[in-house]
């Protein structure tokens, strides 16, 4: 990633859509899958301009990508 990227972008996408940021975190590290093909969404979004706000409203219009969301968010409600 870029060095100009930081967790902060992330974390704001990701507050935008109600997912805690260290359950993403933890997720991506322990699932990868669809969480780390949803952290290269966010960081294309990024290098392209995007705001966290209109990665977020791509993110939420794709209903595939919200069941996956709330996987990783029930997973760690256990």
């Amino acid at each position: 990633m870029s060095k100009d990227y930081d967790s902060e972008f992330e974390k704001t996408v990701l507050e935008y859509l109600d997912i805690s940021y260290k359950n993403f975190n933890d997720f991506v590290i322990l699932n990868g899958g669809y969480a780390q093909l949803l952290r290269n969404w966010i960081y294309d979004g990024f290098k392209n301009g995007q705001t966290p706000f209109e990665i977020a409203r791509s993110i939420k219009s794709t209903p595939s990508v919200l069941e996956q969301l709330n996987k990783i968010e029930n997973k760690f409600k256990n």
